[in-house]
């Protein structure tokens, strides 16, 4: 509408140029309604809009009681919220320690579990062992005690002398007779030993007591001390894998 007035009025100036003052004074009677009925919807919006403001601020209102009661309930409930966290990190913290007790537990009891087992495999193995000596015949020697000297044990028979430290599991060194002499590659042997530190327990088989009293007059030339026992003939005094040890 006030457009229309503006176009209207626009529309009348430019008469009032070109028309003279009666038609200009009709066509202002013909234009008054319009602008009446303008200026009437002018005061309604201004009225509408006057009442759209007071119900904006109304609302602006409400809106900023609302956040202050929120923001004093929030202020309200932190020290609550604050209470909550420390006993949640306290009931966290204890629960992370009885976590440790736990597993330090378990892995007591899986170490005394191993040690167990430990034990129980060494004892089967030692029975096996002890089976496996009394099946076989077996002569052990054992490390003297306070000994000056470490000994060898050598056993001697008619085909080979074996020859092994006492109380280490080694093969032992065997000379057989097949390759050459058993007594005289068993003193070129024994050359390179020590006599200072060392010393011979020959153990004489029955086949073996010929080569004996030889095989001794050699070694005594050669500076070692000697010790002497016999064995059957069915009796392991070196074994070919463990040689003196077990």
């Amino acid at each position: 509408m006030i457009l229309v007035a503006l176009l209207m009025g626009l529309q009348l100036s430019q008469r009032r140029m070109a028309a003279p003052a009666a038609e200009a004074t009709a066509i202002a009677s013909d234009l008054r309604p319009a602008v009446e009925a303008a200026e009437r919807e002018i005061r309604q919006l201004e009225r509408r809009l006057a009442s759209g403001g007071d119900k904006a601020m109304q609302l602006a209102a409400v809106d900023s009681d609302r956040l202050q009661a929120s923001l004093a309930d929030l202020r309200r409930q932190t020290p609550e919220m604050v209470n909550d966290v420390a006993a949640l990190n306290a009931q966290l913290a204890q629960a992370r320690k009885r976590l440790r007790q736990a597993q330090a537990k378990r892995d007591a009891s899986r170490t005394e579990r191993d040690q167990a087992d430990q034990l129980a495999k060494q004892l089967a193995d030692a029975e096996g062992l002890a089976k496996k000596l009394r099946t076989s015949n077996r002569v052990i020697y054992n490390l003297p005690p306070n000994a000056a000297k470490a000994p060898w044990l050598v056993e001697v028979t008619a085909r080979q002398i074996s020859a092994a430290p006492v109380g280490k599991s080694q093969r032992p060194v065997v000379f057989a007779a097949a390759a050459s002499d058993p007594i005289d590659a068993f003193c070129a042997w024994a050359k390179g030993r020590d006599s200072a530190g060392e010393y011979f327990l020959l153990i004489v088989k029955p086949d073996g007591i010929d080569a004996f009293f030889d095989f001794r007059d050699e070694l005594t030339k050669l500076g070692f001390e000697l010790g002497f026992d016999v064995a059957a003939a069915d009796q392991t005094v070196i074994d070919p894998e463990t040689g003196a040890g077990i």
